[in-house]
C-alpha cells in the first residue's frame, strides 16, 4: 500500500523558511495498514532544504536527529517562550495540545492534534502545553542539535 500525503516537498520548505512556528492542519496521513498505524508527513529533498535552511553553512556540518516528545498539562508558571537552534518538523501522533508562539512581535495561542504537522523553525519562539497531553515525533536538523533542549530568549 502506497500513503499519499497532502503536503507537498516544497511546503516543507517554505514552512523553515518563515521566522515563527506553523503548522499544517491534518498534514499527515494516517493509515492503518495490517496490524500498524502509520504517520506519514512527506518526504523532502534533505541537502537542497538543509542548504536554503542553512545557507552559511558546510553541508557537511549539518547533522540530523530523531525525537519523541510527550508533554503533559499545563507549563511550569516560570516556563518562557524558547528556541532550538535546529530547524524542526513533526508530526502530532496522539493527544492535543496547545502551541504559543511569537507571531510579528505578539505571542499566537492555538490548538494542534493528531495529524497534524508542526514547523518550529530554528530561533522561532515558542512553547507546547498538553491538553492535557500531546505526543509527537520530530526530526531535527542542523550545525547544532540540541535535542529539545529551551534557550530561553527572556
Amino acid at each position: 500500500m502506497k500513503i499519499d500525503c497532502i503536503v507537498e516537498p516544497e511546503d516543507i520548505i517554505k514552512h523553515l523558511l518563515l521566522p515563527h512556528c506553523s503548522f499544517i492542519r491534518n498534514g499527515a496521513s494516517v493509515q492503518s495498514p495490517g496490524n500498524s498505524i502509520v504517520y506519514c508527513s512527506q518526504w523532502f529533498p534533505f541537502v537542497e532544504t538543509a542548504k536554503a535552511c542553512f545557507p552559511d553553512s558546510d553541508i557537511n556540518s549539518i547533522k540530523l536527529g530523531v525525537n519523541f516528545v510527550s508533554i503533559r498539562g499545563e507549563n511550569a508558571p516560570d516556563e518562557g517562550l524558547h528556541i532550538h537552534l535546529s530547524m524542526i518538523v513533526g508530526i502530532i501522533v496522539e493527544g492535543q495540545g496547545i502551541i504559543h508562539y511569537e507571531k510579528d512581535g505578539k505571542v499566537i495561542t492555538d490548538h494542534v492534534s493528531q495529524g497534524d504537522v508542526v514547523f518550529v523553525p530554528r530561533n522561532a519562539p515558542h512553547t507546547f502545553e498538553g491538553a492535557p497531553e500531546v505526543k509527537y515525533s520530530l526530526v531535527e536538523f542542523g550545525p547544532d542539535i540540541d535535542y529539545q533542549k529551551h534557550h530561553y530568549i527572556s
